[in-house]
């Protein structure tokens, strides 16, 4: 074959290849999904504690992705009926899909083993993060990589008011392996890179502060 005729039949083969892909287009034009609704009154996590009900408003969507860029965390005191309004602006969310987006670690256990990734990438968790017999919550800042996702932790105050403790959010980001309330540590360990896993472990000081007590890079078994 020379190399006219080649050109021709390749030629052919685009022309081909254009008018199949134009039909398809044209077939499926108008089938494009709707983008989901947001608006600020729709409930986007609701769920109650023994003494707190939680309820999660969407501030803002992106409606392309579906990523949260801003909510609104209304935690109503079941006991005085006080609620107080978050404006929370997670780094990396996404709009949930399922109805269960929270988990509970009661603190009467003194030792907690919550496992690998037995949080289940649930948006918010409720647990007793510092060991004041209070009840604290972590919500989801950023999905994540490999690591699984990070979290913000929050802390109740004497008053009952929640707030963001930097110190603790900076410390752990992901969520721990163990909380042990015998010796107010809280066991962090995750993929670092590709083929280390790393582990430490910090423990609740007099003073208030967290101090890390433990320290392993390893490779992965």
């Amino acid at each position: 074959m020379n190399l006219k005729n080649r050109s021709i039949i390749i030629l052919l083969i685009l022309l081909f290849i254009s008018c199949r892909g134009q039909e398809k287009s044209e077939k499926h034009k108008g089938e494009v999904k709707k983008e989901r609704n947001y608006d600020k009154d729709s409930t986007l996590i609701n769920f109650s504690s023994e003494k707190h009900e939680y309820n999660i408003f969407p501030d803002e969507v992106d409606p392309k992705s579906n990523q949260i860029l801003s909510v609104n965390i209304q935690i109503t005191n079941i006991k005085t009926n006080q609620i107080q309004n978050i404006e929370y602006n997670p780094e990396f969310w996404y709009y949930p899909q399922e109805l269960t987006t929270h988990s509970f670690y009661q603190s009467k256990d003194s030792v907690i083993k919550t496992g690998f990734g037995v949080e289940s990438y649930k948006n918010i968790v409720i647990s007793d993060f510092n060991f004041d017999k209070r009840e604290d919550f972590a919500i989801t800042n950023s999905e994540g990589g490999n690591g699984g996702p990070s979290y913000n932790y929050y802390i109740q105050k004497e008053d009952g008011q929640f707030e963001l403790d930097d110190n603790l959010t900076n410390k752990i980001r992901f969520f721990p392996v163990e909380i042990n309330n015998e010796e107010k540590t809280l066991t962090i360990s995750h993929p670092s890179g590709c083929c280390k896993q790393l582990t430490y472990k910090i423990q609740l000081q007099p003073d208030g502060e967290w101090e890390e007590i433990f320290y392993e890079l390893k490779d992965m078994e």
